[in-house]
């Protein structure tokens, strides 16, 4: 499947209710409108673009994913620790806080894991494909297309999506 992670997927839907003022912010910098200047936030924009996320989810969206799962992790921890005892409520609602906060951070390492190895699995053929297309007197535009035209893996898809972005003039080839 796809290694967006159930922190990456909440964060998505997050940042969509954000944007249509859709949902209530809980996240104090969220309200601020100052989430790109938290830790979180400079860490998410940092990371965002290797792991392919950059546009689906804002820095908003992810710092209030990584609040929200953070207290629901927390409510969790609490409840099962209330039954057995004070000391066992506090730990486990911690340690149910910790991993609510760290799901979205784990998810967006994950997914920049998966795609850092889909292209180096899928560089080489993307390579053969060019250099076929040049040896066969096409452009390197075109040879670079026919390679996302013709393969569904995500390495081609980000090809293609790279080139339609130049083609159509909206970012420079380098």
């Amino acid at each position: 499947q796809d290694a967006r992670g159930f922190g990456l997927r909440y964060a998505e839907a997050l940042t969509r209710k954000l944007y249509a003022n859709a949902t209530p912010k809980l996240c104090l910098s969220v309200r601020e409108g100052k989430a790109s200047e938290t830790r979180a936030g400079m860490w998410y924009q940092a990371h965002a673009k290797p792991a392919g996320c950059s546009k689906g989810v804002s820095t908003a969206g992810f710092c209030e994913a990584r609040t929200r799962l953070g207290a629901v992790g927390c409510v969790a921890g609490v409840l099962l620790g209330v039954p057995l005892s004070n000391e066992l409520t506090l730990l486990l609602g911690l340690a149910g806080a910790l991993v609510g906060l760290s799901a979205p951070k784990r998810a967006v390492r994950a997914a920049c894991k998966q795609r850092s190895a889909s292209a180096q699995r899928h560089l080489s053929e993307m390579l053969e494909v060019v250099a076929l297309g040049l040896r066969s007197g096409l452009t390197f535009d075109r040879s670079f297309a026919l390679y996302g035209e013709h393969f569904t893996n995500d390495f081609a898809q980000s090809c293609a999506r790279a080139h339609r972005s130049w083609v159509l003039g909206l970012v420079s080839r380098e």
